[in-house]
């Protein structure tokens, strides 16, 4: 299994000319919404894909009300534990490592900027994906 997770210290000082109470709102669902996105990146994009079963395992999961994780194997899919993704991510001493978790969360925080911009006008990010990821408690 392997976990990505995301610092956001950062998304503080794009909230100081907000009132407490949305501030108190937004970060919860700014730390959310790039989970979902790093998520549904790494499903869509950058996750190597032979049996579909690593793809299905990516997932968020909610550790705290202002804590998500992006997990990737550790679950049974189709009657088959994945137990594979922290290999395909690092490598092994056969095969080079493919970075997929680390290159979807890559991929969305380039653009931090503008997502927490985009959030703060009140436009809801990252929910184009149709709920494929899902969060689990």
């Amino acid at each position: 299994m392997i976990n990505i997770s995301v610092d956001t210290s950062e998304a503080e000082k794009y909230l100081v000319d907000m009132e407490d109470s949305l501030i108190n709102d937004l970060i919860p669902y700014i730390i959310q919404t790039l989970a979902v996105m790093v998520a549904t990146n790494a499903k869509d994009y950058t996750v190597p894909v032979r049996t579909g079963r690593l793809q299905e395992s990516i997932r968020v999961e909610r550790k705290g009300k202002n804590n998500f994780d992006v997990v990737a194997g550790g679950i049974e899919i189709r009657g088959v534990l994945v137990n594979y993704a922290y290999y395909v991510e690092y490598g092994t001493r056969h095969f080079v490592g493919r970075f997929y978790m680390h290159t979807a969360l890559n991929d969305i925080m380039v653009n931090f900027d503008s997502i927490v911009e985009a959030i703060k006008r009140g436009e809801r990010i990252g929910e184009e994906s149709g709920g494929e990821v899902n969060i689990v408690q």
